[in-house]
């Protein structure tokens, strides 16, 4: 089924599935609710027997996100959004929305930063610690669910971005084709010069 190499959510509940000898298309039925019909709470997957819905709540939470919106502020063209995560920790979502009905999203990779460019508000922070895949990929989950199109996505939130090995799997369930299934083309990342995550 979906071929990736380190444990997102999505290979967790896989894993959960096969564990309690469940079949194969539970899985699908999972995805489909998520991605095509956009439900986020599990006990709302009414397609799923309610002994396995009452499962997957008791193992994974009430919601599929992992990031809890805390605060958005909305213009015309532009919405941040505040995500709460664990640790009582911060991070922040930019969705930009353009006349010819393009979206394109801003997100974070980290919480806080390092590097301390002299251009960015982040690094005053100081790294606070990497987000997991889940919390990176989550940022646009949040947005689909909602109902928005995801057109183009950019690492230029907080952090930077090759700093965290985390990216490379977000990477990976962004382009699955059974999850966000997003064309490379439309994935940026920016960078101040990491050759190693460059290379890779």
């Amino acid at each position: 089924m979906m071929q990736l190499k380190q444990s997102n959510k999505y290979i967790r509940i896989q894993d959960f599935l096969r564990e309690h000898n469940y079949p194969n298309f539970r899985m699908r039925q999972i995805l489909n609710a998520i991605f095509k019909e956009r439900i986020d709470k599990f006990h709302e997957m009414n397609v799923l027997p309610k002994l396995l819905r009452e499962k997957l709540v008791e193992e994974f939470g009430e919601s599929i996100l992992d990031v809890i919106p805390l605060k958005e502020q909305h213009s015309e063209q532009v919405s941040k959004v505040l995500f709460g995560i664990s640790g009582n920790e911060k991070i922040e979502t930019v969705n930009m929305k353009y006349k010819a009905g393009w979206e394109s999203f801003c997100i974070s990779s980290q919480c806080g930063c390092n590097f301390g460019c002299k251009f960015c508000a982040t690094g005053d922070i100081g790294l606070k610690r990497n987000l997991t895949s889940d919390e990176i990929t989550d940022q646009i989950l949040y947005f689909h669910l909602k109902g928005h199109s995801i057109d183009s996505i950019s690492f230029m939130g907080m952090g930077e971005a090759l700093a965290n090995v985390q990216v490379f799997d977000a990477l990976n369930v962004l382009t699955n084709p059974e999850l966000f299934a997003l064309s490379p083309r439309r994935l940026s990342i920016s960078t101040i010069g990491i050759i190693p995550g460059i290379k890779k």
